[in-house]
C-alpha cells in the first residue's frame, strides 16, 4: 500500500491526511486499461462558441476579438455588435462544461466514450482539459494499464512520464469524488489541501513522485507512526537520495498550501 501524506510533524509525515494511496495509484489501472484504443479520441478541436451578449464596434469600428471556451458541445456565433460595427462580434461563449469563454473559436476536450470520463470531462471540465493538454497526463494512464498493478512497472511508468503525475492524481481526484458513482476508483479523500498541493505545487509533486528515491522515501514515512523519529531516520538513511526533492515538495506545500492543508 502506498500511503503519503502532506500534513507533516517534524521531518516525517502524520498518520493522516492520505494524498497518494495504492487506490489512486492501482486505480489508475483499470482505467489506463482502456486508453490505448482510445486515448487518440480526446480531441482538443475548434468550433463556434454559443453566442451570448456581444459587444459591437463604436460606429464604424471592427468587432471584438474571439476567444477560447470550455469543453463541451458546439453552439452558434454571436449576435452581431451595436451600431455599424463591421467585423465578427464578440460573445459570450458558453460550452456544456462549465468553463466559458467569448465566442468564435473554442477548444473542446472530449471524453473517451464511457460514463467515467463523460463526468469528469463535465464536472471537472479544468481538470480533463488540462490532462488531455498535457503530453504525459493520458500516457501515464495507458502506461499505468498495461502494467496490470505490479508496482516496479508502475514506477518506470511514472519516471517515464512525469510531467503527468500531478494532473493524473487530480482526474483521479475528481473521479473518486464528484464522479464515484460513475468511476468506482480514484481518491474518495481528496479535499482542498491535495486539490492545492497537485495544483500550486505541480512542479515539485512531480519531480518527486517522478524520482524513485523520493516516492520510496515518500512511502516510508508514510508508513511511520507519529512522532516516529526512529522509524523516520530509517527512512532517510534507506532513501537519502529522495531527500532534497521530498523537502522542496513539503516546503512548497507548507507554503502554498498553508490554509488548506493545516
Amino acid at each position: 500500500m502506498v500511503r503519503m501524506n502532506l500534513r507533516t510533524n517534524a521531518r516525517g509525515p502524520a498518520a493522516h491526511g492520505s494524498i497518494f494511496r495504492g487506490a489512486v495509484l492501482f486505480g489508475v489501472v483499470a482505467f489506463g486499461a482502456a486508453l490505448p484504443a482510445c486515448s487518440r479520441s480526446v480531441v482538443i478541436g475548434e468550433g463556434q462558441g454559443a453566442g451570448g451578449a456581444a459587444t459591437g464596434g463604436d460606429d464604424s469600428g471592427v468587432g471584438g476579438t474571439v476567444g477560447v471556451a470550455g469543453p463541451g458541445s458546439t453552439g452558434g456565433p454571436g449576435s452581431g455588435g451595436a451600431d455599424n460595427g463591421s467585423g465578427p462580434a464578440s460573445g459570450t461563449a458558453s460550452a456544456s462544461g462549465p468553463t466559458s469563454g467569448t465566442g468564435g473559436t473554442t477548444v473542446v476536450c472530449q471524453d473517451l466514450g464511457d460514463k467515467c470520463t463523460a463526468c469528469v470531462a463535465n464536472a471537472c471540465a479544468e481538470t480533463w482539459c488540462g490532462c488531455a493538454a498535457n503530453s504525459d497526463c493520458l500516457p501515464l494512464f495507458e502506461c499505468f494499464g498495461n502494467c496490470a498493478g505490479e508496482q516496479t512497472c508502475n514506477q518506470k511508468c511514472l519516471s517515464a512520464y512525469p510531467n503527468g503525475i500531478a494532473d493524473v492524481l487530480l482526474v483521479s481526484g475528481c473521479a473518486g469524488t464528484t464522479c464515484d458513482p460513475s468511476c468506482n476508483w480514484g481518491e474518495s479523500d481528496f479535499g482542498a489541501c491535495e486539490a492545492c498541493v497537485f495544483t500550486d505545487c505541480k512542479t515539485e509533486t512531480n519531480a518527486c513522485l517522478g524520482e524513485p528515491a523520493c516516492f520510496a522515501l515518500w512511502e516510508c514515512l508514510g508508513g511511520c507512526a507519529p512522532g516516529s523519529l526512529t522509524c523516520q531516520q530509517a527512512c532517510y538513511t534507506s532513501y537519502g537520495d529522495g531527500t532534497k526533492k521530498l523537502e522542496s515538495w513539503l516546503t512548497c506545500s507548507g507554503v502554498k498550501c498553508k490554509k488548506e492543508c493545516p
